[in-house]
């Protein structure tokens, strides 16, 4: 997740065109490659938040965002868009439970 994904890379991995990937991935997946890729990057800053060891700019920078602010307002909206959890204080909403080991 730390340098950015592109389409027409992934579609050439799997010798299509960047149209007929994105087209076939949203077919199959449900969503857009884009918006797979800020899931599971919105989904690890929850758990890095979550595990208190990391400051915003350390999740900012393993996650690819150039810049606290550019990671604040991206996982603001995420979350405000997906659970009604506009901050980036963890809301137990947005909390996945671990297992006891």
């Amino acid at each position: 997740m730390h340098r950015s994904v592109r389409m027409n890379e992934l579609a050439a991995l799997v010798g299509v065109s960047e149209k007929y990937f994105i087209s076939y991935f949203k077919k199959s997946v449900g969503i857009t490659p884009g918006q797979y890729i800020s899931q599971i990057k919105m989904n690890r800053a929850r758990d890095y938040l979550y595990a208190k060891k990391y400051t915003i700019q350390q999740i900012a920078g393993f996650l690819g965002y150039p810049d606290p602010f550019t990671f604040s307002k991206a996982f603001k909206k995420y979350y405000k868009n997906s659970n009604n959890q506009g901050s980036l204080r963890i809301h137990p909403s947005v909390r996945q439970r671990r297992p006891v080991i």
